[in-house]
């Protein structure tokens, strides 16, 4: 059950700082407590239980961008995880909903916009920069839908091991997936290959 607090997880001190005071400002009756890495936030998370929101930068220094909404969504026990990044390309957004965020809010915008989202997101509202969607050709890309199921894995940021155990399939299965995937779309590694899934090829 998230305990009355929230959690703000963000390495650079000075931006973590300014969220910490406008979520003070906005929500008086909560705590709030920052964390500097995913090990300090799993700390914090050890000591207090589940926060009642989190809000996570993705670019940590101790865990890749495509694995720290994962850990945290993992050691916060249900509680909403809403990201808060300076990387706001549509493909980057789309990749940390399909992850599980339930907000993504931009660093990029002016600080009145970002209280106004921080402020809809404490009031349970979805907040999230405008994504185009995918052309339609995305929806015509010559690919089987077990290849769909890899390279959605592929763009949550799942390992192939990880992918193998969601599909129920081996490893050296996905890895023959992948390669008919990246021939398919004509794409050199796994970035390439969802970068150019999202844009219809």
């Amino acid at each position: 059950m998230p305990g009355d607090w929230i959690l703000v997880v963000d390495d650079h001190p000075l931006f973590a700082a300014a969220v910490s005071d406008i979520v003070t400002q906005l929500a008086p009756e909560t705590g709030v407590e920052i964390a500097d890495s995913v090990a300090a936030a799993r700390a914090l998370v050890t000591r207090l239980g589940a926060p009642r929101l989190a809000l996570l930068d993705l670019n940590l220094p101790d865990s890749p961008a495509s694995r720290s909404l994962e850990a945290l969504g993992a050691m916060a026990d249900g509680a909403p995880v809403v990201v808060i990044s300076a990387h706001d390309d549509p493909l980057r957004v789309r990749q940390a909903m399909a992850a599980g965020a339930v907000g993504f809010i931009s660093k990029s915008q002016r600080p009145q916009r970002i209280m106004r989202d921080l402020a809809g997101v404490l009031a349970g509202a979805a907040v999230a920069p405008p994504v185009p969607e995918p052309a339609a050709a995305t929806r015509e890309l010559p690919l089987s839908p077990r290849q769909r199921e890899v390279l959605d894995g592929v763009a949550a940021g799942r390992s192939n091991k990880e992918i193998a155990a969601a599909l129920g399939v081996s490893p050296g299965t996905v890895k023959v997936h992948l390669r008919e995937i990246f021939a398919r779309l004509g794409a050199r590694n796994r970035m390439e290959a969802v970068a150019l899934y999202h844009r219809g090829g």
